[in-house]
């Protein structure tokens, strides 16, 4: 094979057998044919002779025979797992991690490779689209209260430095809150909710952070709709507008990067919206606004 490039079978037991590079996955699956397959070690084509050079007939030694060969295809990674696996012992912060509620099975990214049929750059780009946070060599889910209760800080800091939500010095951010919570998870919540960017001053080279408005507001959704569940939708989005940090509009369309939207259904004059909020799909229901006419 060229370069570094190695390939690996991944998978449980009872897994269907997947073949991955160092970034795609492949079903691998036997197929028959009709033409016998000679294994001749030795073997070699007209490739592996000089130019000009004389062929001539020369014995090679057959091994085995062979009827079935294994085909690739590409296919999607596998990653519903990897959430799964990683809820089993979601992260409510350092004072909670001796207790019962936490003592499931932690996961490195070795480990994770073992059992997750992707590549390594997939489960990667899953784990950064999970929010999951290294935590002591160890890859782990934030509680939704606890993210939620860092990010709170975080905005309440802006808050009272009258900063703007496009121009969060990190540094700053770090050194005032590090005392209620752990540096790398604020650094990690920085990274999530924010676009990271270099700015010049007059002390040099700054680090600072632009708030994400979808996710801002999505977070704060979530933080209305999860004791309910179901909600008012006219009070809802009057308090969902009312919650979020001054300066940030927010949209139905806003749920459609997270939620899934099991019901939408009217009685008398009034609409309602049932959320899950612990599901992921990709499924967007664009016709959400049909019934809030």
């Amino acid at each position: 094979m060229a370069g570094n490039l190695s390939l690996v079978i991944r998978g449980d037991k009872s897994d269907s057998v997947v073949l991955c590079t160092n970034d795609k996955t492949f079903d691998l699956k036997s197929a028959e044919t009709s033409n016998t397959l000679l294994l001749a070690p030795e073997c070699k084509t007209s490739k592996d002779f000089e130019e000009g050079c004389c062929s001539r007939l020369q014995p090679i030694e057959i091994v085995g025979l062979a009827h079935h060969y294994f085909e690739l295809r590409p296919c999607r990674p596998k990653l519903r797992r990897l959430k799964k696996l990683l809820e089993e012992n979601r992260y409510d912060g350092p004072l909670y991690e001796d207790d019962e509620k936490h003592q499931g099975k932690k996961y490195t990214f070795s480990e994770l490779l073992d059992v997750i049929q992707a590549s390594e750059i997939e489960i990667k780009t899953e784990l950064q689209k999970l929010q999951a946070c290294n935590i002591n060599g160890y890859w782990r889910l934030l509680s939704f209260d606890y993210d939620s209760s860092v990010l709170s800080q975080i905005i309440q800091l802006i808050d009272e430095n009258s900063w703007t939500s496009d121009y969060i010095p990190a540094k700053e951010t770090l050194d005032t809150l590090e005392n209620l919570y752990p540096r790398n998870i604020l650094q990690h919540c920085l990274d999530c909710y924010g676009d990271k960017k270099s700015v010049e001053t007059d002390q040099g080279e700054e680090i600072v952070y632009a708030l994400q408005e979808d996710k801002i507001c999505l977070t704060f959704a979530e933080m209305l709709l999860r004791p309910a569940g179901k909600f008012n939708l006219a009070e809802f989005l009057e308090s969902w507008k009312q919650s979020v940090p001054e300066g940030m509009r927010t949209s139905l369309y806003q749920l459609n990067v997270s939620f899934t939207i099991d019901d939408v259904y009217i009685q008398v004059d009034v609409v309602y919206i049932q959320i899950d909020v612990y599901i992921q799909i990709d499924v967007v229901y664009r016709w959400i606004d049909a019934v809030l006419i």
